[in-house]
């Protein structure tokens, strides 16, 4: 297994070997990468990363293909669960000897002077956005069974223990309910 170092520099782009005008290059991001590199313990995943890197002079516009899976908990009933996970995003990294302004969310500036530029800060931002709300089974029947059944039990026994007495100005809500 590589060691923090290695595993980032893996997605180090060396700026001299970006040629003028197009090229792609592919990346293979796996569950280490989540976390070994960024401490990850809610979600991880494994993607395919096709990078189209469009060369200006000091332009560089990144498109970022990810094909995978995210792995992690449902937020159900718990039990481990894979979903797949298709997007693309865009950047534009800017070279310049005086950085003309704060970097925004489309638009990095970078000093002439470094010699990479490594994504893997970009890769896991943009696996982080684009991470569902809600990470559940497609079909509630596709959770864990047990799990499940305690849950109904607990809202059962939730409203058998209601005992008629309503503050009366919640008793409207409750018609909307129903």
């Amino acid at each position: 297994m590589n060691t923090e170092k290695e595993l980032y520099n893996d997605y180090s782009i060396k700026k001299s070997a970006i040629a003028q005008g197009k090229q792609e290059l592919s990346f293979e991001v796996s569950e280490h990468f989540f976390s070994n590199l960024f401490d990850e313990t809610e979600f991880s995943g494994a993607f395919k990363l096709d990078v189209k890197i469009d060369r200006n002079n000091h332009v560089h516009t990144f498109q970022f293909q990810f094909n995978g899976k995210y792995a992690g908990n449902c937020n159900r009933c718990l039990a481990p669960l894979k979903l797949d996970a298709v997007f693309n995003e865009e950047i534009i990294i800017k070279e310049t000897d005086y950085p003309e302004g704060e970097s925004t969310d489309e638009i990095i500036f970078t000093e002439t002077a470094e010699e990479n530029i490594n994504i893997a800060p970009l890769i896991y931002e943009f696996c982080r956005v684009h991470f569902p709300m809600r990470f559940v089974h497609a079909k509630e029947e596709d959770c864990d069974a047990q799990v499940m059944e305690k849950l109904n039990s607990a809202e059962i026994n939730h409203d058998e223990s209601y005992n008629g007495n309503t503050d009366p100005r919640w008793a409207e809500l409750s018609k909307l309910k129903s």
